[in-house]
């Protein structure tokens, strides 16, 4: 009769085991929903594109058939120009409508094509800002400074500084920027370069 009266408990035990194990099994299983990614304050690479024109002013050695050389006065000068640029930013946390953030330029070259000068921008560095202007859109104004080298019949070593005014829709922009250049090489006048380029660029 104990036998009996134990084998039911066990057999109560069990069966309630078995339906406890039904029970969660037939639970829904909830998974954490991703949220969709920032494009807007999203940290990366970006690449940049520019046509436009050129404001120069320096002085300009001319060759002449006799092979004498004559170095005419510096005068401002305009010409179209192509660029592209490409770097990094990093935006700082925090707030929803607007960040502000650092910007590095790893590389930037231009050429001036009436003047036949080019430039190239060894790096540069600076801060970047953004405001929301929609949920995948915002308006970005950058400014950024750094060493470069301009070449015409010399080649002149300085500094140059950019500032940028973007509209940003995703990963996509389009914008303009202005930029200064100003150098120096022995013996003649120090030049000037002004470039105001619209943009196209995209970051990743």
């Amino acid at each position: 009769m104990t036998k009996c009266i134990l084998f039911i408990i066990c057999l109560f035990f069990w069966g309630n085991s078995i339906c406890a194990q039904s029970e969660l099994d037939d639970e829904p299983v909830w998974e954490l929903e991703k949220l969709p990614e920032d494009r807007v304050f999203k940290n990366g690479f970006w690449v940049d594109f520019g046509v436009g024109m050129s404001l120069v002013y320096e002085e300009r050695s001319i060759a002449f058939k006799s092979h004498s050389i004559k170095t005419e006065p510096a005068s401002w000068k305009s010409a179209h120009a192509f660029s592209g640029r490409f770097g990094n930013k990093w935006y700082y946390t925090g707030h929803t409508r607007y960040q502000l953030g650092f910007q590095a330029t790893w590389l930037g070259a231009g050429v001036d094509v009436a003047n036949g000068g080019w430039y190239v921008d060894i790096g540069a560095a600076g801060f970047c800002s953004l405001f929301r202007t929609g949920e995948k859109s915002g308006v970005e104004v950058n400014l950024n400074l750094g060493p470069s080298i301009y070449t015409t019949d010399l080649s002149y070593w300085g500094a140059q500084a950019n500032m940028e005014l973007k509209y940003r829709v995703g990963y996509l922009s389009l914008g303009t920027m202005f930029r200064y250049f100003t150098g120096g090489h022995e013996g003649r006048t120090q030049p000037s370069i002004v470039n105001f380029l619209l943009l196209l660029g995209v970051k990743f």
